[in-house]
C-alpha cells in the first residue's frame, strides 16, 4: 500500500521544470480515473513533432497524486529523455487535452 509522495529536492525539481514547459508552451494533462500523466510539447516551435512524456501510477497506490505524476513524466521529458516522438498536426481545432486523454485511453 504506496502512498508515494515527493521529497523537497523532488518538488523543487518539479516547480523548476514545470516552469520549463511552460516557457517551451507544453502542456501536462492528469487523468486521475485511468492513473496517468501525459505531458507534451512541440519538438521545436512551429514543428510537427509532439514529444510526448507520460507517468503511470503503480496500482499499489492508494490515492492519485497528480503532482507526483507531473514529476515522473516531466522528469522523463527533460532529464532521462525518455519520451515518444509522434508526428501531429497543430491547428486552431486541435485540443491537447482531448488529444493527451486519447493517448491515455489507449495504455
Amino acid at each position: 500500500m504506496s502512498n508515494s509522495k515527493l521529497s523537497a529536492r523532488e518538488f523543487s525539481m518539479w516547480e523548476y521544470m514545470l516552469k520549463d514547459l511552460d516557457s517551451l508552451n507544453g502542456m501536462i494533462f492528469s487523468f486521475p480515473d485511468k492513473g496517468a500523466t501525459v505531458a507534451i510539447m512541440e519538438e521545436f516551435p512551429g514543428s510537427r513533432m509532439m514529444l510526448v512524456s507520460i507517468s503511470i501510477a503503480d496500482s499499489s497506490e492508494t490515492k492519485f497524486k497528480p503532482k507526483v505524476g507531473e514529476y515522473h513524466a516531466l522528469r522523463r521529458m527533460f532529464i532521462d529523455n525518455e519520451y515518444l516522438k509522434i508526428r501531429t498536426v497543430f491547428s486552431e481545432e486541435y485540443d491537447p487535452e482531448i488529444w493527451a486523454r486519447n493517448f491515455a485511453n489507449t495504455l
